[in-house]
């Protein structure tokens, strides 16, 4: 994700100007996505991760984005490419 390249690290700069944007032009928005499970998309301290670190790494990002843009996004897609992907999935199962 580029709102989290470094394990820690969050910049949701790009994703709030968005947001602004779309809600000055009163522009409904939608969250796409919270993960990517295409595994070349994922980050590399992602990956670095055992499948406990990951499922609290996981449900942190979905606390801190879904939190960040509550009642601002109109609903989510969790994770993503789920038809061409399934690192998330793989580590930790359904």
């Amino acid at each position: 994700s580029l709102s989290a390249p470094n394990k820690g690290d969050e910049n949701y700069e790009a994703m709030d100007a968005m947001y602004v944007f779309c809600a000055e032009r009163d522009i409904t928005m939608r969250g796409h996505s919270i993960f990517w499970a295409v595994e070349k998309f994922v980050q590399e301290w992602v990956k670095d991760l055992d499948d406990a670190a990951l499922r609290k790494a996981l449900e942190r990002r979905i606390a801190s984005v879904v939190g960040r843009y509550a009642g601002k996004v109109v609903h989510w897609d969790v994770n993503n490419e789920m038809l061409h992907g399934s690192y998330f999935k793989d580590g930790l199962g359904d």
